[in-house]
């Protein structure tokens, strides 16, 4: 197939996954919800993307154990042995994209130039954490392909699987670019009980001054600080306008806004619409609220 023609001289691994290729179905991938672990057997011939939706999961390894929690993704080359268990025996969503080794290279033909290098530079496995957008994005489109007919299901996990190695790529270019202090403060930034703080509690979560923080979120992220906590307010403001049966005063005030107005104005700005016209576009849930 043409989408070797880049790699297949690279490396002696490559000739072993085009044979292993051919003897499956060229662009096979598949999405699976485990919720029975002694029916969980990764296929040999697959490169596989592990993906903890909620809970806790350990995996063992030949030579070590990786603890996975929620928004965790752990990607393995094939043929590793590896065991999946609970932890604690809780309970958790675990979804395994399987992806043939044709489909991979063309995603990633299609990701970068270089992303091949990036992801055969290590042995055995990659792991990575999701951003808290790009985990909602993920989920929602496992749960739509879970309960799909057979074609539409094969489409979209195809959908999945380009976005999570997208992803995967995109966490092995950027490993260093955030130093560790950063990376702990956007993980918690990035959930409700944080960004829906005032401004000075959110800067006491950061180990430097504010002026000092203003910087580097400046210099790392290209946005300011508050303009970034704006996005992740009025994206929680969405969710509970699609999801939720609250008013449009009642979200005002569950994010922090002083008056309804000053939401409706910055919420139009951030959207191109009003509330009332988003939730009328977009509701999942069905009501007759007066708002």
């Amino acid at each position: 197939m043409a989408v070797f023609n880049e790699v297949e001289k690279q490396s002696a691994f490559f000739d072993s996954l085009k044979t292993i290729g051919e003897k499956q179905s060229d662009f096979d991938v598949s999405l699976i919800y485990i919720n029975n672990l002694p029916s969980y057997q990764p296929s040999h011939h697959y490169f596989e993307l592990l993906a903890v939706a909620e809970g806790e999961v350990k995996i063992a390894l030949e030579s070590e154990t990786l603890t996975l929690s929620s928004r965790s993704v752990c990607f393995f080359f094939p043929g590793e042995e590896r065991k999946l268990e609970f932890v604690h025996n809780s309970e958790a969503i675990v979804y395994s994209i399987l992806v043939s080794p044709y489909l991979l290279t063309e995603f990633c033909n299609l990701v970068a130039h270089r992303a091949l290098d990036l992801l055969f530079s290590g042995d055995g496995h990659r792991l990575f954490r999701m951003h808290f957008r790009d985990f909602e994005y993920f989920v929602h489109l496992a749960e739509i392909t879970i309960s799909s007919d057979k074609e539409e299901a094969r489409i979209l996990s195809k959908r999945v699987a380009y976005n999570l190695i997208s992803q995967l790529i995109i966490s092995i270019e950027d490993k260093s670019a955030y130093p560790d202090w950063f990376e702990m403060f956007l993980d918690k930034i990035r959930l409700p009980e944080y960004f829906l703080s005032p401004m000075s509690e959110i800067y006491k979560l950061a180990p430097y001054s504010q002026p000092m923080l203003n910087s580097y979120f400046n210099r790392f992220m290209g946005e300011t600080l508050v303009s970034y906590i704006t996005k992740m307010k009025i994206n929680y403001a969405c969710n509970l306008l699609r999801f939720s049966e609250l008013t449009v005063v009642d979200i005002a005030s569950k994010t922090k806004y002083s008056s309804l107005s000053h939401f409706n104005h910055i919420f139009k700005k951030q959207v191109g619409m009003t509330p009332s016209e988003y939730r009328v576009n977009n509701s999942v849930v069905k009501n007759d609220i007066s708002e």
